[in-house]
């Protein structure tokens, strides 16, 4: 049986909720669904996967790269701490925004 999701959010402005959720990278902006199921290790995540559906995406996922901007992010993204951190794309379908 299918576990169910720890946070689901049909709609939400991502940049907000990182107020109360904790990302492991900086989000500027990014409107949509969000769906995320994590392993936890005491009180701390060692593994998270998330469902996205997002629009207008701002975000930077290291201090060292420039800022990512997208016009859509759908697919799913998996982050795993143990042995080293390690980011994971799934069907993953970015589209960029247009050019001016």
């Amino acid at each position: 049986m299918a576990r169910p999701p720890v946070l689901e959010l049909d709609y939400a402005d991502l940049a907000q909720a990182q107020t109360w959720i904790a990302v492991p990278f900086d989000v500027a902006r990014g409107l949509g669904s969000l769906r995320v199921w994590m392993d936890l290790e005491g009180p701390r995540a060692a593994a998270a996967t998330a469902d996205l559906r997002l629009v207008n995406v701002r975000a930077r996922l290291a201090p060292d790269l420039p800022e990512l901007a997208l016009a859509n992010l759908r697919g799913r993204l998996g982050w795993n701490s143990r042995g080293g951190r390690r980011r994971s794309p799934h069907r993953l379908s970015v589209l960029p925004p247009p050019r001016d």
